[in-house]
């Protein structure tokens, strides 16, 4: 079975739901928590026709949505959250390619790479897609002590800047590409990259790049790590030096300072070939005194103290005042440990002197937002300062990051409603905070307030799926959530997004009605996803196209009487598929296959070109645009592509050409007129 057909298999999209659903990244994964369920309501459906869609080129991946975290720099981390059905796509693509490429670089596994330890598809526990980063981080402190023992006391240290966003889709291509992986593999790859980079943000314009991957994903890492292949290869043929990368932090050990600064201006080099850039390019060589002092201030130590806090749900009081000082320290020396904080906070005791420094630092609070937040939850639900510091800091106009009040707002499960931050939602921009903003009215149970918001055409589909939710958990009256429900199932978009909102609408009526079956056979068929809910029948692309483009729905006696003749019906989806997409970048080649599509139609009737005539009086506008399209290929340069008898060079057919002489309505006519009379031919 070759990689492509492996991709398109039923196992290889349900190993990717698995790997998706026990990703351990829970803040990403929460988004798509509704998704899950409901797409497990008809899971091996739901996987059928998403393969299916994907094998007739009608999958098309939706634009992505970002929210951003704070960093402690001050500056942000993007987070990219794809529509679910892209998500599954995306990481039933890494399952096949980290197939392909585990046995090239499994050598390089905790030895040289540490962290994104990736599973092929037959090991054990499959399911889980990195090995455990506990384990790899391990091997990384004990082989990097071995390599000090053995007279490498010097370190040279890279960080790339930006590491994710710069990734170039054509350079991974290529890399993918030289590695073994089916082109079709590629592509699918590359065309999903290209939609999920594009971005509107600030801008209001639509601008397409060619470079990032979605931060977020759990298979954004696997790329990541591919990515950086040829710099492993590069570094390890190197001589006198240990190489080791924990994901993009890259680390050279060597036995002297000369040798240290003729790598790090060649690995400079090296990075800067592959489109990236070293976060400080003022790297010096640091000789190592005391390999056991370097680690700890390198990596703290908390094992111990995690074993306890797991066996016990608390810390001894010697711990947590040890951790509540190193903390005090931190903050007294302005020299913040980032993993010391994100650590302590998820683990310390109810405290009132780390309340009110948690407080009195909004640097603090703002730069490791989440550990703060747990913590506050955690041991001070409904303490009013907390509860009043909250609502002042989600109503100010002056905070930037929104992504922090949309936190509070969603996730301070006792934050009171308030008419400030009602406000405030209400009025920001960010998609983010109203995605909160449904969840917090919600639990307030502001039912009259959630009943006045509508969905919109500008909302993007978390925002749908949120308030879809919310409002049917609210209704009370059985008659309006059918409507509302209905109004979801019916959408008429043929988009994924529309996709995930009609089975998020189908799965609610079921939990909401499950003894009051749903008449799927009302719907008006608008939706190529719920036509397969109705019929059971694989979508196809030449049906699907001829009813979105022309609204022509294709018997399927006629499309039986194609097939009768050996590989023509697959001819036919292949030609119309090209028209359509050639229409833009090759003219004449559109051209070229839609007279194919026109004469594999005639065929049909056992009529070719030269037997037109005889049609003409029974479906003249037909016979007419298909002798114009047949006219028109026979004088473009791909039909002849070299000179006419004049020995004058053909004409090409321009895109603006094409488009005066053949558009979609006189298609339409003439494809409306041919089916509606081929019956009549037949009988005759």
């Amino acid at each position: 079975m070759g990689q492509y057909e492996k991709f398109l298999s039923f196992e290889n999209f349900k190993l990717a739901f698995a790997r998706i659903v026990r990703s351990p990244r829970n803040e990403y994964k929460e988004f798509y928590d509704k998704d899950i369920k409901a797409f497990e309501y008809r899971f091996e459906d739901n996987i059928k026709q998403l393969m299916n869609e994907i094998e007739e080129e009608l999958y098309e991946p939706q634009m992505a949505e970002r929210y951003y975290i704070p960093k402690s720099s001050g500056f942000v981390r993007p987070i990219t959250l794809l529509n679910f059905l892209d998500c599954l796509v995306y990481q039933s693509l890494a399952n096949i390619v980290a197939d392909v490429v585990h046995e090239k670089v499994h050598d390089y596994f905790n030895v040289n790479t540490f962290g994104n330890i990736f599973k092929k598809t037959n090991d054990s526990s499959p399911e889980f897609f990195f090995e455990s980063w506990k384990k790899q981080w391990k091997c990384f402190n004990d082989t990097f002590k071995k390599t000090y023992s053995n007279g490498y006391t010097y370190c040279v240290k890279f960080d790339m800047a930006s590491f994710f966003d710069l990734i170039d889709h054509e350079t991974l291509s290529q890399i993918m590409l030289n590695n073994g992986i089916d082109k079709h593999i590629v592509t699918i790859l590359k065309k999903c990259l290209g939609k999920w980079a594009r971005t509107t943000i600030m801008f209001n314009e639509n601008y397409n790049k060619t470079h990032g991957l979605p931060q977020g994903p759990l298979c954004s890492s696997f790329f990541a790590e591919l990515y950086l292949l040829p710099l492993d290869v590069l570094m390890r043929r190197q001589k006198d030096v240990k190489y080791f990368r924990y994901v993009d932090d890259i680390n050279l050990m060597v036995q002297s300072v000369e040798r240290g600064n003729k790598l790090k201006l060649f690995l400079e080099l090296a990075i800067r070939d592959l489109g990236l850039i070293p976060q400080n390019t003022k790297v010096n060589v640091q000789k190592i005194e005391n390999i056991d002092k370097y680690m700890r201030q390198k990596f703290n130590n908390f094992s111990v103290i995690t074993r306890h806090f797991k066996s016990n749900g608390r810390l001894n009081e010697g711990e947590h005042n040890r951790l509540k000082n190193k903390i005090k320290r931190c903050i007294k020396a302005k020299e913040i440990d980032k993993t010391l904080i994100n650590f302590s906070l998820y683990k310390l005791n109810k405290d009132d002197e780390i309340k009110k420094m948690l407080l009195d630092n909004k640097e603090l609070f703002t730069s490791y937002f989440q550990p703060v937040i747990s913590y506050l939850n955690r041991c001070f639900p409904s303490d009013d300062k907390v509860i009043d510091f909250i609502i002042k800091y989600i109503s100010s106009e002056e905070e930037l990051f929104q992504y922090n009040k949309a936190v509070l707002v969603g996730k301070y499960e006792t934050l009171p409603f308030d008419e400030n931050i009602l406000k405030q939602c209400d009025h920001d921009r960010s998609w983010i905070l109203r995605y909160r903003m449904f969840q917090w009215l919600y639990r307030n149970e502001k039912k009259e307030i959630l009943n006045g918001y509508h969905v919109n055409d500008k909302d993007n589909y978390f925002i749908q799926q949120i308030l879809l939710w919310v409002k049917i958990k609210s209704m009370q009256d059985s008659v309006a959530k059918k409507q509302l429900l209905r109004k979801y199932i019916f959408n008429c978009k043929n988009n994924n997004d529309a996709h995930m909102l009609f089975i998020q609408g189908y799965s609610l009526w079921n939990e909401e009605f499950p003894y009051e079956p749903f008449n799927l056979h009302l719907c008006n068929g608008g939706n190529r996803y719920i036509r397969r809910y109705v019929t059971r029948e694989d979508t196809d692309y030449f049906r699907t196209k001829m009813k979105e483009l022309y609204d022509i729905d294709i018997p399927e006696d006629f499309i039986e009487k194609v097939k009768e003749r050996t590989g023509y019906y697959e001819e036919l989806k292949r030609a119309f598929k090209d028209f359509i997409m050639l229409k833009k970048i090759d003219t004449s080649s559109s051209v070229q296959n839609l007279d194919i599509v026109n004469h594999i139609l005639l065929s049909v009737l056992g009529k070719d070109f030269s037997s037109m005539d005889s049609l003409k009086t029974l479906m003249p506008v037909a016979i007419n645009v298909f002798k114009e399209v047949h006219d028109i290929r026979s004088g473009a340069t791909l039909a002849h592509p070299y000179r006419n008898r004049s020995t004058e060079i053909r004409n090409i057919i321009t895109y603006e050409k094409l488009s005066s002489v053949l558009n979609d309505d006189k298609l339409r006519n003439a494809y409306t007129n041919f089916i509606e009379n081929y019956r009549q031919t037949e009988t005759s």
